[in-house]
Order: C-alpha cells, then structure tokens, then sequence
C-alpha cells in the first residue's frame, strides 16, 4: 500500500507522476527540434513532416504486444525498457548525419515511446480512487502537459544558444532523472489474467482482429476523438517553430511558454469539471479553444496575435488532454488497463504521427498556414463523434471467482450526461 501524502493519492502516485513528466520532457524536447534539425541536413517540408511523424509505425507496434509485455516482463521492467530506449535516442539524433539517419533514429525511438506511454499510463489508474478518476488523472496528465509544453521551449533555447548537441544531451539527461525517479516508486501488481476457462482474456486477446488490438474493444469513441485531437495539438507542436522562422518571428520559445502557463490554469480551473458534470462539459469548451488558438495561428503575422493563439491552444490542451484520457480509461475493466493505454497512445500517435506527415505534405504545396487551418477542421469532426452515444463498459467474462463486486462496476461507469449524448 503506498504511503498516505496530502492530496489523497499517496507517495507513489506523485513519484510516477514525476518520472512520468521527465520521460515526456525528453521525447517532446525533441519534437520541435527535430523538425529543425531535418532541415539544417537539407529536408525539404514533406520530409520534415515524415521526421516528425514516422515514430508512429514503431510505437504503435510496440503496443500490439503490451499484454504479452506486461505478462512476461511486468510494468516495473517494461516502463525501465521505454525509459532507456528513449534516452539511447535522444544520444543518436546527435550523430545522424543525414535526413535518412534521423528517420531510423525516429522509429527506434518510437519504441521506446510506445512502451513508456502505455505502462505510465495503465500504472497510474490503480493509485486513483475510482470516484476521484478524473481529478487523479487530471494531476497526473498535468505533469505530462507541463513537460511538453516546457521542455518545447527549453530545447529551442538550448539549441539556439549552444546547438544541438548540447539540446540532445539534455533530453538524455531528463530520461535519466525519469529512470531514477521509477526507482524509487513502488508499483502496483500486473493485473492477474484468467488462467483458465476458454475463452480466457488472454486467448480471447489473441484471436481478436489486427483492428480490435490496435483499439481495445469499448474505447473507439473516445479513440476517434484522441486522434482528431492529435491532428490539431500535433500540427502546432510540430511545426510552430518552422512557422515562427517562417513569418520572421523569434517566438518559438515564447509560445510555448505562454502555452504552459495557460494549460496550467486550465487544469487548475477546471480539474473537476469531469468528476462533476461528465465529458461534453470538458470537451466542448476545449475543442472550441483550441481550434480558435489553432485558426488564429494560421491568420499571425506579429506578436500579439501569435502569442493570443499559445493561450488559447494552451487552454484548450490543458481541457481536452486529461478528460480524454480518462474516458478511455474508464471505459474498461481493471484487468484491460494496458489495452486501454495502449489505445490511448495509439490514438494519439497516429494523430499526432499521422497529422504531422499530413500536414508536411499540405505545407509542401500550400503552405504552413493553410496546413494549419485543415488541421483546425479536425476539432470540428471530433464533436460530431461526440455526439455519438457512449457504449457500454467494456468487461471481458472472468471466472466467478474473480468477478468483480457490484460497486466496483458501479464506480466505474463514466458520469452519463443529457442521456450519454451531446
């Protein structure tokens, strides 16, 4: 049993929280730095596009297997593995020679964030009371948004005063204190898996579809909508600095730091909002934020209005980035955890992956501002999925000895709101 703090969560929750939060800081350094790195080898924008979204192909591999990872490895040695593969990625990106190089770097370090992503997420739930879901990951996903929206910047800074060697070896060093951190956290039990009973979850696992494993069975609702989220939080990450040096503004660094500063009040202001009121109450106002941040982006050609639109992406992330986490944990049984993670993150990946080479090859033919107002229209399509009506709880057959209690299932169904629809 973790040690009581203040807050409620225990000892361990905040130090997952952290070494969580210094994993992201080295991975999402790297994402607007990349990017620039690609095109001081020669990249054209199509191929920056693919530097910034090739890691996808990896990670979402990785998380094919999380089940048999987590089984065979347990979350303690699976999250050591993420964290190492991500810190040895961070060293390469320094001795590419070339766009290729970075490219193969790329998806060697997808895996690691593939790993890393999946088993924080899975670990962080059985800290959480089940009452307190949206509260407890609210917390926790700000540790997360606080590394990506800080480290951006710091790596700007770093690379512009020093280069890029020095930029690499910080996100290195960040996986390092990520690892260190881990240590010192005592982790929950692998959830136990039915070992017997045909179908069991884990033949069940086996036999479903390539679809069913890439998205856990009850969370493609919400999976849709991470990804439409993705496009457009992954447009601006990936390509607001090349934008910035495009229009003749040194604000790269800037944005991101206004942008933290607002995902921090938006996660402050409205951290209970989903506990209380349900999803639509967070979703909505975050989509209408961010796309509005996303559109004026595209119209900026000086400071006030470049830095207006880091607030109000900043506002809208900090909204949408915990509530849909959530929802697609709560969706499933404890035992599905890591196959609610694993979707999460693939989800994400694959708009932010997936957006990202998109939008390179937008920008190629018409523009970073013109990319950036079709990734906008991603928002638009994610309310219409939300007004789709939420499925039921996802809970896999399990022995009777095994079946949980009636207020344990209760605990767990998401707050329906107007009916469950928008």
């Amino acid at each position: 049993m973790a040690r009581s703090v203040p807050g409620g969560f225990g000892r361990d929750f905040w130090l997952l929280t952290l070494s969580n939060g210094f994993f992201f800081a080295g991975f999402h350094g790297l994402l607007p730095t990349v990017p620039l790195r690609a095109l001081t080898l020669g990249g054209s924008t199509t191929e920056v596009g693919l530097v910034a979204g090739i890691f996808v192909l990896s990670s979402m591999l990785v998380r094919l297997f999380s089940d048999s990872l987590l089984r065979r490895l347990g979350t303690r040695l699976c999250l050591v593995a993420g964290i190492l593969i991500a810190g040895a990625s961070a060293l390469l990106y320094a001795a590419a020679p070339s766009v290729g190089a970075l490219l193969a770097v790329r998806i060697f370090s997808g895996a690691g964030f593939g790993i890393g992503t999946t088993f924080y997420v899975s670990a962080i739930m059985e800290f959480i009371p089940a009452h307190r879901r949206g509260e407890g990951m609210g917390y926790f996903g700000l540790a997360t948004t606080l590394a990506m929206a800080t480290a951006p910047a710091t790596a700007l800074w770093v690379a512009r005063r020093w280069g890029f060697l020095p930029m690499f070896s910080l996100a290195a060093v960040a996986e390092v204190v990520s690892l260190a951190t881990l240590l010192f956290c005592r982790l929950p039990a692998t959830p136990r898996q039915p070992a017997h009973a045909a179908p069991s979850i884990y033949v069940a696992s086996r036999m479903r579809g390539l679809a069913a494993r890439l998205v856990e069975p009850g969370t493609r609702r919400a999976a849709l909508m991470i990804v439409l989220f993705g496009v457009a939080y992954g447009g601006v990450l990936n390509f607001v600095a090349v934008y910035a040096r495009d229009i003749g503004l040194d604000l790269a660094g800037a944005y991101f730091i206004v942008a933290t500063g607002c995902i921090v009040l938006s996660r402050l202001a409205t951290r209970r909002i989903y506990d209380r009121f349900g999803m639509v109450w967070s979703v909505v106002p975050g989509a209408v934020a961010l796309g509005a941040g996303v559109v004026l982006l595209a119209f900026a050609t000086r400071a006030p209005a470049f830095l207006a639109s880091a607030a109000l992406y900043g506002w809208g992330v900090g909204m949408l980035f915990p509530a849909l986490q959530t929802e697609i944990m709560v969706a499933v049984s404890p035992a599905r955890r890591a196959g609610a993670s694993a979707a999460f993150s693939n989800a994400l990946d694959l708009g932010l992956g997936g957006g990202s080479v998109l939008l390179g090859l937008l920008a190629q033919g018409w523009g970073l501002a013109d990319a950036f107002l079709a990734a906008s229209t991603a928002l638009l399509l994610m309310l219409g999925v939300l007004a789709l009506p939420r499925p039921a709880l996802s809970r896999p057959a399990l022995p009777a000895a095994e079946a949980p209690e009636p207020a344990e299932v209760a605990a767990e169904q998401p707050r329906k709101v107007a009916g469950g629809r928008f």
